[in-house]
């Protein structure tokens, strides 16, 4: 199946060497508006650095000129961390973050690393665990900013309080964990923040809601993939696991061609009949797969169906959308400064 025009666009943008970092983040989420304009909100970040180049040209040193886009963006303009309402997939995504003046750590500090590099002031974003950081070059040193916290300037001892609230009690500030992240390190820390965000709806259970603070990937959720896997290995031998594994990546080819059929006539570049055929392929190389991995398979499909229907069922969720599921969690829990 072809992937959509919006993902496509992402996946080229990212592939370059020379993209820019408001370019990559607009287009995270873009599949799903089409409609957006992004060069839009592009010219407004132009718009916000133009208003703010003459307080950044009136400072006197570094210090000064990092506070002078702090007390635009966060003063002046209003941008702000969403306490209120933590993980809105909304906060992940720089159109609604620049519509809204609302984000997280990583989306904010994004807005301040554009601007920032629109008016000739070094800055760079820091991969801090569990709260994403800008340092900002002043003469010999580098100043630390929370854009979360409206700007605040970062001592190394909060640098290392913060360290410790996010990670371990024992943890020791060390120069790797604030060295500045490269473009493709935010975009990758924002596609897992808002992967995370949206499994905060409960599809998983809980305990497998975590992402390892120092390498940032769902390690519980691995190590539970790898264990489930030498079970099935081990009880079935490796033929059996195989056809079962075929199984069901045969079955998901099968959903995303169905899937694809439904796109419009603008999304798709390929006519729908490659769908109609790509889906009965997936379906005539299912029956040829051994009779036992087909009805296990079938199995284990259906008391997951059923599971996730009374799950849903007992939550009274609904119809509420991705973001709505996720912003009603919010409300009941306290922000983890994951981002």
């Amino acid at each position: 199946m072809e992937p959509s025009p919006g993902l496509a666009r992402f996946a080229e943008v990212v592939s370059r060497d020379d993209f820019t970092l408001d370019h990559a983040a607009l287009l995270i989420g873009a599949w799903d508006y089409p409609e957006r304009d992004l060069d839009a909100y592009r010219e407004h970040l132009d718009s916000i650095a133009a208003k703010v180049a003459p307080d950044v040209a009136r400072a006197s040193n570094g210090i000064g000129r990092a506070r002078a886009i702090s007390d635009y963006l966060f003063d002046r303009l209003g941008f702000a961390g969403n306490d209120g309402d933590y993980y809105d997939p909304r906060n992940s995504f720089l159109c609604e973050v620049i519509d809204r003046r609302q984000g997280i750590p990583i989306s904010l500090s994004v807005v301040y690393l554009e601007v920032a590099r629109r008016v000739g002031v070094l800055a760079q974003g820091v991969n801090f665990p569990g709260h994403f950081l800008v340092r900002v070059a002043i003469e010999d040193a580098w100043l630390f900013l929370d854009p979360y916290s409206r700007g605040r300037v970062l001592t190394p001892a909060d640098l290392e309080a913060l360290l410790r609230k996010t990670t371990t009690p024992t943890a020791v500030l060390e120069p790797s964990v604030i060295a500045a992240a490269s473009k493709r390190q935010i975009v990758a820390r924002m596609l897992v923040n808002l992967a995370g965000i949206y499994g905060r709806n409960g599809d998983l259970p809980r305990v497998l809601d975590s992402v390892h603070p120092r390498y940032r990937v769902p390690d519980r959720a691995e190590l539970a993939v790898g264990a489930t896997v030498a079970v099935v290995v081990a009880a079935t031998g490796l033929r059996n696991a195989i056809a079962f594994s075929s199984f069901g990546v045969l079955l998901y080819y099968a959903i995303a061609n169905a899937s694809a059929f439904t796109q419009s006539a603008r999304e798709r570049r390929w006519p729908r009949a490659l769908n109609v055929v790509g889906c009965i392929g997936c379906v005539v190389l299912v029956a040829a797969l051994p009779l036992s991995a087909i009805v296990v398979g079938s199995a284990v499909l259906a008391v997951g169906l059923v599971g996730r229907l009374v799950v849903q069922a007992r939550r009274g969720r609904g119809s509420l959308a991705p973001w709505q599921r996720s912003s009603s969690r919010a409300r009941r829990s306290s922000p983890s400064g994951g981002a």
